[in-house]
């Protein structure tokens, strides 16, 4: 798996190109587009946004073409991260919208969640705040309902990012405290390309409140249930 060779990423290039060579020579489309979706997967967490980006759009045109929706949601999601980290929100928004409208078509929860915290992700950088926070609410609901629980834990990171931006710098704390406390139970680290947005969130509400405030906030937040968490906003989730 991708997962399994990040370690030894010349290694697992190598083994993708392989195989996408194999399937083009068999004419295996399906084939093809799994393993461009693993190439661009692979260059964006090596941080090669570029290269990732070139990869997923090939992909995409395969999926479309087979008609394959899943396949096609997942990586139109990846496209929508590779572009976000090139700065284009607007494209990004695009994208996670298109495989958000698959996802809820084919009924895929844990998709929808996880496609909605990037989405909120991609908003706020707009600046749309308040529709970023809708966003979050609602793909915390379903990752939740879908026991997704790095999905869970990234929304709480969006609604902290949120909060930041909108001066609740306690709520801010209390939703890092509450993924912090999931990553750790999961043994899923906080991946680097977040690493710079945490930090803000970070800078910006001690700057707020005080290095104190803001690490009571946090060791509260330890506890934060979905529901708390949602509760924070005042927003009623229109997701189920």
């Amino acid at each position: 798996t991708i997962a399994s060779l990040q370690a030894d990423h010349d290694r697992a290039r190598g083994m993708f190109e392989e195989s996408l060579a194999l399937d083009h020579k068999r004419g295996d489309q399906r084939g093809e587009a799994d393993g461009l979706s693993a190439l661009g997967v692979l260059a964006f967490h090596a941080g090669d946004y570029a290269e990732a980006e070139t990869k997923l759009a090939a992909s995409v045109e395969i999926y479309r073409a087979v008609g394959d929706r899943s396949g096609l949601a997942t990586v139109l999601a990846n496209l929508g991260h590779a572009v976000h980290q090139q700065g284009d929100s607007d494209r990004a928004i695009q994208l996670y919208e298109e495989a958000l409208t698959h996802y809820q078509d084919i009924g895929d929860r844990a998709g929808s969640g996880f496609t909605l915290a990037h989405l909120g992700r991609a908003l706020h950088a707009k600046g749309e705040v308040e529709r970023a926070r809708v966003m979050l609410v609602d793909g915390l609901v379903l990752s939740n309902g879908a026991a997704d629980q790095v999905a869970v834990a990234e929304g709480f990171e969006g609604l902290a990012v949120v909060a930041a931006t909108s001066g609740d710098a306690e709520d801010a704390a209390r939703f890092l405290g509450a993924a912090g406390a999931l990553r750790e139970r999961i043994s899923a680290p906080l991946p680097p390309v977040q690493e710079t947005d945490i930090a803000h969130v970070v800078a910006t509400s001690t700057a707020a409140i005080g290095v104190d405030a803001f690490l009571a906030a946090k060791s509260a937040g330890v506890t934060l249930s979905v529901a708390d968490a949602i509760a924070l906003t005042g927003l009623v989730p229109s997701a189920e």
